[in-house]
């Protein structure tokens, strides 16, 4: 069996079993899954023949976790005759692009291929019938977004989207293919069972586990209502517009929609935190967003001509209607990586290092948000923001840093918590760039399995042609 993963927040070595289930998902009961020749690909995947609840079950490749790359190695997998179980954490397909993330960071749409290029296709066909535009005309909407068409003729490719919608192309793309899917998390203490260097075994837990926030404080703004008073007028976040009058609402400036520092603690951070302690995390920094809406649109010291023109804003009522409308995932950028024999690095990612094992391709900046802030001088000041472009020009990224050091675990696939250096990660996390390596660890999976060798053994020719055989750009 082969097991493809999403941590986020993988340790440094894979050695030691108890540190696997570092950033995985969120499951109803306490069910047994097992391998029968199987590989590991920890990833965010899902595939909608219904939500599968169950004691025990086995499947050929287990994907945890239920984002836009867990999708496609589970699909992937499905499609060359392997029975595939996409673990779940929330029950709703895609992750990050079917949770708001409607403004697609390509950088350059040559990259995508095969079931990555099938969602972006499917997204355009839908945009192009006249019923999908039932709040807003479709000759109104901006050509443009992210310096690209939003809606490509040439290519039949869109780039930005609706959060049901995208969620309804990978249920589709799931179904199709066969994928079961189970809704729940791993067990932090005791989730991942080997043996020897194969993982056997994952246990999961039981049980279900713009008006003002309840929790709002003042203080949290502080910073923001100065900045107020002394002349800032807008760039409070972001309003990149997605179809029918709605927004993917993201981070700008030095005072926005990310909570800085709300990553860790004196004592704590996200990587080590349990299930319930992150989904209190996610609440503060839900807390934080709502918030900050809220002061820009109310409170007394922030000019009245400035309320009234933040005031249009609010939660879209058609969308994530079981939380309240608001998204099921928090947007963790990066937590722990995977260091394996080859680490992704800037250079890479500049072309002045080739790779001669691409199993996807890359394009977006070298991207990263700030981290902290602190007072320097008597002056506030943040630090960590990273915004290096690319230019556009796509780089590969090896199959060796999707899978553990030889001699590790011997069927595992990380197509997220990649190896990969923390400048590189900054344009590899991208949400395309995810589809595509879900769709090669799939792929790599079922070879594994059907060669009967360890993951760090698959033959690159044989597993070069099957990709570009299924449309991958390597």
């Amino acid at each position: 069996m082969v097991w493809i993963a999403r941590f986020g927040m993988l340790k440094n070595q894979l050695s030691d079993p108890s540190i696997l289930p570092a950033r995985l998902g969120r499951f109803l009961m306490k069910p047994n899954i097992s391998l029968k020749r199987c590989l590991f690909t920890v990833t965010s995947l899902l595939t909608f023949s219904g939500v599968i609840s169950a004691a025990d079950l086995k499947a050929d490749v287990v994907v945890y976790g239920d984002a836009s790359g867990g999708v496609s190695a589970a699909v992937q997998a499905a499609r060359m005759n392997k029975s595939v179980i996409l673990v779940s954490q929330y029950g709703h397909l895609g992750g990050l692009t079917s949770s708001g993330l409607g403004w697609s960071d390509i950088g350059n749409d040559a990259i995508l291929g095969g079931l990555s290029r099938d969602f972006y296709h499917a997204v355009y066909l839908h945009y192009q019938k006249d019923e999908s535009w039932n709040l807003q005309k479709r000759d109104v909407f901006p050509e443009i977004a992210q310096g690209t068409l939003a809606f490509n003729p040439k290519n039949d490719l869109a780039s930005v989207f609706e959060p049901k919608i995208a969620e309804g192309v990978f249920d589709k793309m799931a179904k199709e293919a066969g994928v079961k899917i189970i809704k729940g998390r791993l067990d932090l203490k005791k989730g991942v069972v080997m043996d020897g260097k194969r993982i056997t075994k994952i246990l999961l837990e039981n049980g279900n586990t713009i008006e003002k926030p309840k929790n709002y404080n003042e203080a949290d703004f502080e910073l923001l209502l100065r900045s107020i008073e002394a002349g800032q007028k807008f760039g409070f976040f972001k309003t990149s517009m997605i179809p029918n009058r709605k927004t993917d609402s993201n981070n700008t400036g030095g005072f926005s929609c990310d909570l800085i520092g709300g990553n860790y603690g004196k004592d704590w951070n996200w990587a080590t935190l349990s299930h319930a302690e992150r989904d209190a995390l996610a609440a503060k920094h839900r807390d934080y967003q709502l918030g900050l809406v809220w002061t820009v649109q109310n409170h007394p010291r922030v000019p009245e001509n400035i309320r009234n023109s933040y005031k249009m804003w609010g939660l879209a009522q058609d969308e994530f209607p079981e939380n309240g409308h608001w998204p099921y995932n928090l947007y963790v950028r990066e937590a722990r990586r995977m260091v394996s024999d080859l680490v992704m690095t800037e250079d890479h990612c500049k072309l002045k290092i080739p790779v001669e094992d691409s199993v996807g391709q890359g394009a977006y900046t070298l991207d990263s948000h700030n981290t902290q802030r602190f007072v320097h001088n008597g002056m506030v000041m943040n630090e960590g923001d990273i915004q290096t472009h690319l230019g556009g020009k796509p780089y590969g990224i090896s199959y060796r840093s999707i899978v553990p050091k030889v001699g590790e675990c011997e069927n595992l696939f990380v197509p997220w918590a990649l190896s990969a250096s923390h400048i590189a990660f900054g344009s590899i996390r991208m949400e395309p760039v995810f589809m595509v390596l879900g769709q090669s660890a799939g792929t790599a999976a079922s070879l594994a399995i059907d060669d009967q060798v360890p993951v760090q053994k698959v033959a690159y020719q044989k597993l070069r042609e099957r990709l570009i055989a299924d449309g991958q750009k390597l």
